[in-house]
């Protein structure tokens, strides 16, 4: 500022950049992977990091949950800032195991594919090879695709002896590796193939450490590679942020696999308004590679009132034909707050539709659909933070008054009229943005009053008609003949 008592001669001008910017300026978005890593990664645990690409995760903490997280979410967003945080293995935990058994002897040469993860795996035989053969060439197959694609394959395979079997173990401790996917396709004449399942992964990562890492940083967007024991703090820390006093709001996003009836239990038993979660079904494909991608494809989005409808989720393979949820049973996801894929003619996987699996009222326990969407959230997000940024930018530093006030040019004194009119001018902008409706009962609802018992204290009362998804064309056909 040129100072009143200056005694120098001359001409002095500044700059006042206040009313330089025009409209609103775009929302930063900051996005936190989160994951288990195992406890011999040597990359730093429970700090966050900064990643640009899945290479530099790989680099930092090997093969692990939290790499194959972080390239789920790269392969389909990139122009994001992405910092990340590894969770240590659960110390007295186990890790999952999946086991092949062959048996008899080749009478002819033939090949089969080991599925893992949905990763292709040939394996052939020659005439006379005999089960030691078999379990000798899947084990080294197994870790020939796990070098070469260490982020959809973080785990090892062994060949013991007795019994003879492959036995393919997860590459960290944790519950969650009972998640990986295990399959063959294909036959060898002469030779029989038992399969069992991923199993015996025990333990949850302890998220509070991790929680307590993040300091006062505020991510948009938090995509859980967890169990689902260990997603709660995550929520507690969410519904702190939201509040008025915090403002640091962001959503969640996490996956689960199993059946329908699983699925519906799970999200019948969350009810939490910052939370997404897809549910996978019977997909080979991991979930926290569905949770990565999903909320990949939403950060990529920049219209965050758009409904997240028909997504690509490029890696997420869908189940066996025959083995996706049905309409009906997607229905009645959606009704416990589980959000739905569909597969196309082609076999791509899509997002059908994103909501939090918030369904209910908490103190009357009625159904209540007012936060169901995430384009509800985001655009809540939103305006919040441009309303807030308006206020900042151009009155931080100004006395408040009464309406009627006289005061000098250049002065900055705030008025009640003056945020009416601020407040219309922003409505108009965010209805010109597709972000809200009804500029009238805006105008005519709105509040704003300097407050009795705090002379430095303003209050409003701000009822924007946020513009809504359209969700279904009901169309009769009435016909003529």
């Amino acid at each position: 500022m040129i100072p009143q008592n200056n005694l120098i001669p001359g001409s002095y001008t500044e700059f006042d950049k206040s009313a330089a910017l025009q409209g609103d300026p775009a929302k930063p978005h900051r996005v936190l992977l989160v994951g288990g890593v195992p406890a011999a990664s040597s990359g730093a645990k429970l700090e966050v990091t900064r990643i640009g690409s899945e290479g530099e995760a790989l680099a930092t903490w090997g093969p692990s949950v939290l790499s194959s997280v972080a390239w789920g979410f790269f392969r389909v967003n990139r122009r994001v800032r992405v910092d990340a945080i590894a969770l240590p293995e659960p110390s007295a935990g186990t890790a999952a195991t999946a086991t092949i058994t062959a048996s008899g002897t080749a009478t002819a040469a033939g090949l089969i594919v080991v599925r893992l993860n949905n990763v292709a795996i040939e394996v052939g035989a020659e005439l006379g090879d005999d089960a030691d053969a078999l379990h000798a060439a899947i084990s080294a197959a197994i870790d020939e695709a796990a070098s070469k694609r260490p982020y959809e394959l973080p785990l090892s395979a062994d060949v013991t002896s007795d019994p003879g079997e492959v036995t393919i173990t997860a590459g960290q401790k944790g519950a969650l590796g009972n998640s990986h996917t295990l399959s063959i396709e294909g036959s060898i004449e002469g030779l029989t193939f038992g399969v069992t399942a991923f199993s015996g992964g025990l333990g949850n990562e302890d998220s509070g450490d991790a929680v307590a890492a993040l300091g006062d940083v505020q991510y948009d967007t938090i995509v859980l590679g967890l169990p689902e024991d260990s997603w709660a703090p995550w929520h507690a820390l969410m519904v702190e942020r939201w509040g008025p006093m915090v403002q640091k709001d962001g959503m969640l996003f996490a996956a689960a696999s199993g059946t329908h009836g699983a699925l519906t239990t799970l999200g019948d038993g969350l009810n939490w308004q910052y939370l997404v979660l897809l549910g996978s079904g019977k997909s080979p494909t991991p979930p926290w590679v569905w949770a990565a991608q999903a909320a990949a494809g939403d950060t990529k989005n920049p219209d965050t009132p758009r409904p997240r409808f028909g997504m690509t989720l490029p890696d997420c393979a869908p189940p066996a034909e025959g083995s996706e949820f049905t309409a009906e049973e997607r229905q009645l996801l959606l009704e416990v707050g589980v959000s739905t894929y569909r597969v196309t003619p082609g076999g791509q996987s899509i997002v059908e539709r994103l909501i939090t699996t918030y369904t209910l009222d908490e103190a009357t326990g009625t159904p209540d659909p007012v936060y169901r969407n995430l384009s509800t959230m985001r655009n809540l997000a939103y305006l919040r933070w441009s309303w807030n940024a308006l206020l900042e930018r151009k009155y931080s530093d100004a006395n408040v008054a009464d309406d009627g006030v006289r005061v000098a040019p250049g002065k900055k004194v705030i008025t009640p009229s003056v945020i009416r009119g601020e407040a219309v001018s922003w409505f108009q902008r965010m209805e010109f943005d597709g972000r809200v409706e009804d500029f009238d009962a805006f105008k005519s609802l709105f509040e704003v009053w300097r407050d009795a018992n705090d002379v430095e204290r303003m209050n409003v009362i701000s009822p924007p008609d946020l513009i809504n998804e359209l969700v279904t064309f009901a169309t009769t056909v009435a016909f003529r003949l």
